[in-house]
């Protein structure tokens, strides 16, 4: 492999191992992406989360600082729902893909992380898929 292609390679892949971590430290404290957006730009957001921003190291700072304006009450709300979406991020899925994978509703999935409905084998599956303690 060319050597500037792979160091370009490496620090695609860094910028978006940060972007993934950013996300969710975002997850933790409830911030949304639209919050982002507004802080970023639409267009450096969109740049940002794709991990294809060359000064990517200045946004993430920007974005850290924003997220540790937030209290920190709020990291300990809905702890099952956050880890359910930070596994997604990590696993690069979203909800249809689990759901398809799972056989159920996202409505179902919600319930269940959450413990408004108790259905053990649909908690064993998300789990197992997404190799997290729920």
């Amino acid at each position: 492999m060319d050597k500037g292609l792979q160091t370009e390679l490496q620090r695609y892949q860094k910028a978006l191992e940060k972007t993934r971590e950013i996300r969710c430290s975002m997850i933790d404290v409830e911030m949304s992406v639209s919050v982002a957006k507004q802080i970023l730009g639409i267009h450096d957001w969109g740049m940002f989360a794709r991990g294809e921003y060359k000064d990517w190291e200045k946004m993430a700072d920007i974005l850290q600082k924003e997220v540790k304006k937030y209290p920190d009450r709020l990291k300990e709300r809905d702890k099952n729902f956050k880890t359910l979406k930070k596994a997604m991020i990590l696993h690069g899925m979203s909800i249809k893909e689990l759901e398809e994978i799972i056989g159920v509703n996202c409505y179902k999935i919600y319930r269940v992380v959450r413990g408004i409905t108790r259905d053990q084998i649909i908690k064993n599956k998300l789990e197992k898929e997404l190799n997290v303690k729920l």
